[in-house]
């Protein structure tokens, strides 16, 4: 019977493994608290990882390399390493909300001035982005 409907774990212990999942999730708890998720944003790579690297160590104690907070953004986007807007590399999906730039808890989201193509707002020295 088990091999073909597999285990089925009672209610109580698939809650506590979800909980534990979610809990281990550093990154998507970086995404809710810091970013803005919309198929049209981009946010540069470098500023991406600064901001989660801040959050991290005062939030969760430890923080992913460079190449493994990358690989874990590109699998949950769907994105890649040629990805690029204005010559620099770019995480699609999301942009960071303005405190991600100087703070770690979320604030509003940045107004973005209305142009052509890829439309930037620069704060702190972090350029965060909306494809039209």
């Amino acid at each position: 019977m088990h091999l073909r409907e597999g285990l089925n774990p009672p209610k109580t212990v698939q809650y506590a493994v979800a909980e534990y999942r979610k809990a281990m999730d550093v990154v998507g708890q970086w995404l809710d608290d810091c970013c803005e998720i919309a198929p049209q944003w981009c946010v540069n790579v470098a500023p991406a990882y600064e901001s989660y690297v801040k959050w991290a160590r005062t939030e969760a104690k430890w923080e992913f390399g460079k190449n493994r907070f990358g690989r874990i953004i590109h699998e949950r986007f769907g994105s890649n390493d040629d990805d690029k807007e204005g010559g620099q590399r770019v995480y699609r999906g999301f942009m960071l909300r303005p405190t991600a730039l100087g703070g770690t808890k979320p604030a509003a989201a940045v107004a973005v001035s209305q142009g052509g193509g890829l439309e930037t707002a620069v704060k702190a020295g972090f350029t965060i982005g909306r494809l039209q």
